[in-house]
């Protein structure tokens, strides 16, 4: 008489992977609010690169035309929808705009940025920025 053998099947317990989950679980828990950091990080250089690139376009004008633009076409198309930029600007007493300052401010999920909230860069080159209390802050340039 022959006797049948059965193939055991070997696999993973329900606790063995329940075990798996909690621990990849744990580590989300802790990775995740520093890759949250460096999201918030790098939009913040976006936003200061796009600065840096509206002042250039200011003083190659202000090279041709001896004066800085008031308004620059497409201005919300630097940078990202992650800071609302805008240009204020003051005009000398003939009438020519002699100063500007750029502004970005932190909008959407960026506005969660408390320390960087706002970015300025003027047309005698200070850098300023600001927290959401409107407290200075130099250390995010």
């Amino acid at each position: 008489m022959q006797k049948i053998r059965f193939k055991t099947l070997q696999g993973f317990t329900f606790v063995e992977i329940m075990i798996t989950v909690a621990i990849i679980g744990i580590l989300i828990m802790v990775v995740y609010p520093y890759y949250l950091d460096n999201i918030r990080k790098s939009r913040r250089v976006d936003a200061k690169v796009a600065l840096i690139e509206l002042a250039q376009l200011q003083e190659d004008s202000f090279i041709t035309t001896k004066q800085y633009m008031d308004t620059i076409v497409g201005i919300n198309g630097y940078g990202n929808n992650n800071y609302r930029l805008s240009l204020t600007t003051k005009p000398n007493d003939t009438g020519r705009i002699t100063q500007f300052t750029l502004i970005a401010e932190a909008e959407g999920s960026q506005a969660k940025d408390t320390d960087c909230f706002q970015f300025k860069i003027d047309s005698i080159g200070n850098r300023t920025a600001f927290k959401k209390s409107n407290m200075r802050n130099d250390d995010c340039w």
